[in-house]
């Protein structure tokens, strides 16, 4: 029960339209002192806007179910991408009102990356991982995404 809400949920927060922009998923990893997370992604470049894109991820526990579910929004400037994410722990058992709402910042490390749009980036997520840093209030770590083929 709890995999299909948590599904169901995971499907209305993905931002999936059926424009001509590709639905981009992967898996991503972040750390918060010694602690690891892991958990899924969803990005969508935005239409006409090659410097902006959006998505949804997902927190999951040691079980692979979803605890904690969120959208992201992101832009390139000339020097870096960054964006804000917000989620809501996701009830046990379904059952219940979301948790209160959290929410933070992030950006990507380019490095040496000649991708002009932050599609191109995303896409790029399917050779290599993408890293980054993450920060919430007094809270920050790094983190690290991958692409999943079709």
């Amino acid at each position: 029960m709890l995999k299909h809400l948590a599904l169901l949920l995971w499907l209305a927060l993905s931002p999936i339209d059926q424009s001509s922009t590709p639905v981009l998923r992967g898996t991503w990893t972040a750390s918060a002192g010694k602690q690891v997370f892991h958990g899924t992604w969803s990005a969508q470049a935005v239409p006409n806007s090659p410097d902006a894109a959006n998505g949804s991820w997902a927190l999951l526990n040691q079980s692979n179910q979803i605890v904690m579910m969120g959208t992201w929004s992101a832009v390139k400037t000339p020097r870096s991408w960054s964006g804000t994410w917000q989620a809501r722990i996701v009830p046990a058992g379904g059952r219940g009102t979301p948790g209160r709402p959290m929410s933070g910042t992030w950006r990507a490390d380019i490095g040496s990356s000649d991708q002009r749009t932050l599609g191109e980036l995303l896409q790029e997520s399917l050779e290599r991982e993408i890293t980054g840093a993450w920060q919430s209030g007094p809270l920050s770590g790094r983190w690290s995404l991958k692409g999943s083929p079709r």
